[in-house]
């Protein structure tokens, strides 16, 4: 026998907000950003971007991390080799560096971050 779920909305047992995620984690960030760094293209627990140099985007979170013990993930976008990697990590943001060869570029990347919540 099938069984059919339909809901709009699952709300918490008060009804006044999200339920929580149990025995699972979710991405408490992503991000992606245009070629030059000054666009979100898509986003989520993200405040802010800035281009803070070639080949530099910066992200600025919407709700804090819990310190700055996370794991994140870069990628730039498109068929390249560049070398991805994250700096300045901290519990409000965090940057996303691409290098060609040993020079800097600007490239779309996209981020994605695990970790705790403040």
């Amino acid at each position: 026998m099938t069984s059919v779920l339909n809901v709009d909305t699952i709300a918490d047992k008060a009804g006044s907000g999200p339920v929580g995620l149990t025995k699972q984690t979710a991405a408490k960030c992503f991000h992606l950003g245009n070629e030059a760094g000054t666009a979100i293209l898509k986003s989520f627990n993200v405040a802010s971007m800035a281009d803070t140099g070639t080949g530099k985007q910066t992200i600025a979170f919407t709700n804090n991390m819990d310190g700055n013990s996370m794991s994140i993930c870069i990628s730039p976008q498109g068929n390249v080799m560049d070398k991805p990697y994250i700096d300045a990590q901290s519990s409000s943001g965090y940057r996303g560096n691409m290098v060609e060869g040993s020079t800097f570029t600007d490239r779309a990347q996209s981020t994605m971050l695990h970790g705790d919540l403040a």
